[in-house]
């Protein structure tokens, strides 16, 4: 019986060993290095549709407006994103100045227009109008920019009919803001 498990044990121990030594065949493949980046939105401001921005200087000083005043800046939009979305675009009216401008608001900030236009074609077709009280109050929506489109823009200032009681008024260091907003 001593014999017989002996036996045993040697053949168990000599089936593991041929197991385990045996080779099996494999093989690998991999991807090259990958590179993952994520995009971006990128709203773009120009005056002449060939220097592109953030930031645009426009004729900044609408001085001595008296009943009737307008003026107009002409611009340009460009949705410049890496990724091929859309842009809603919304403008708002920001004021740097506050303390000071306070007096003048409730004085002239609804008596100043502002009319936002797009050029469609030939034809300047208003997208918003507002006083200056409410573009720094709200945000209006003024057009949708698919990725690498531009539209060339307007905005008029108008004054309403004033008197006495508004002269001598101003309101100072303020800025339209745009913001491109990725649209489904």
């Amino acid at each position: 019986m001593k014999k017989i498990f002996i036996l045993l044990s040697v053949l168990v121990v000599i089936v593991f060993a041929t197991k385990s030594a045996r080779a099996l065949f494999s093989s690998q493949a991999k991807t090259a290095s990958l590179t993952f980046t994520t995009g971006n939105a990128d709203l773009q401001i120009s005056a002449d549709s060939q220097n592109w921005s953030n930031t645009l200087a426009v004729a900044s000083n609408h001085n001595n407006m008296s009943s009737g005043y307008s003026s107009s800046q002409d611009f340009y939009l460009k949705n410049n994103s890496l990724s091929p979305i859309s842009l809603k675009i919304s403008v708002r009216l920001e004021d740097f100045s506050p303390t000071e401008n306070a007096p003048a608001w409730p004085i002239i900030g609804d008596k100043i227009h502002i009319t936002f236009q797009k050029l469609i074609g030939t034809q300047w077709t208003d997208v918003a109008t507002a006083n200056l009280k409410d573009w720094r109050d709200s945000t209006q929506d003024i057009d949708t920019l698919s990725q690498n489109t531009a539209s060339q823009y307007r905005f008029q200032v108008t004054l309403d009919d004033v008197d006495n009681t508004h002269a001598g008024q101003s309101l100072s260091n303020l800025s339209f803001k745009f913001t491109g907003l990725q649209s489904p």
